[in-house]
C-alpha cells in the first residue's frame, strides 16, 4: 500500500465536514475541528508508519519485524523533531541528514511560493490534535479553512521523510 493512500481517510472527513461547517453552531464546528485534526494526525500516524516499516522491510527482514513493532506505541508522538530525533536517526546519520536537507529546501521553497512554513503548520496540527483528545477542546483560534490548510502544508512533512528513506 501507498503511504499517500492513508491520507484519503482524513481528505473524505475534510469534504464532508466541508458541506456544513460553515451553517453550523461555532461551539459544534469547533467540536468537528476537533475530530478532524484527530483524523488528521491518524492519517499521518499510518503514513509515518507505513514509510518507515516499507524501508526496514527492504533493509533486513527483521529489522521490518522489529521496527513494526517499536512503531505500534507511536501514538501521536509525531512532531517534526520526534520524526527526526525518535525516528529517522536510529537508521543512521545518513538518512537524518537526507531528512534534514530535504526538509529544509522543501520549506523554503513552500515559504517563497505560499508564505506558510509547513513544519508550524504541521506541528500546529499535531499540538491542537493533542489539546483536543487530551484535554477535550479545541482551539478556537484556527478557521476550518486554516485547519484544512495546516493539513495539506503537513502532508509535505511526509513526502520529505518519503523521500529520505530510500537505499
Amino acid at each position: 500500500m501507498s503511504y499517500e493512500s492513508h491520507f484519503g481517510h482524513a481528505d473524505e472527513v475534510f469534504q464532508h465536514l466541508s458541506s456544513f461547517i460553515h451553517d453550523i453552531d461555532p461551539i459544534l464546528a469547533t467540536k468537528y475541528m476537533g475530530f478532524a485534526a484527530v483524523a488528521c494526525i491518524t492519517v499521518y500516524e499510518l503514513a509515518i508508519k507505513e514509510i518507515l516499516i516499507e524501508f526496514s522491510r527492504k533493509k533486513h527482514v527483521v529489522l521490518g519485524i522489529l521496527s513494526e513493532s517499536m512503531l505500534d506505541k507511536i501514538n501521536g508522538r509525531i512532531k517534526v523533531d520526534d520524526i527526526r530525533n525518535s525516528y529517522v536517526k536510529k537508521f543512521g546519520v545518513k538518512y537524518l541528514n537526507k531528512f534534514n536537507k530535504d526538509l529544509d529546501s522543501t520549506r523554503k521553497i513552500f515559504l517563497n511560493q505560499n508564505r506558510r512554513d509547513i513544519t508550524t503548520s504541521y506541528n500546529n496540527l499535531v499540538v491542537w490534535r493533542h489539546q483536543f483528545a487530551h484535554n477535550g477542546v479545541f482551539p478556537t483560534q484556527p478557521t476550518f479553512n486554516e485547519l484544512y490548510q495546516n493539513y495539506e502544508d503537513g502532508k509535505e512533512i511526509i513526502h520529505c521523510l518519503f523521500r529520505s528513506m530510500k537505499r
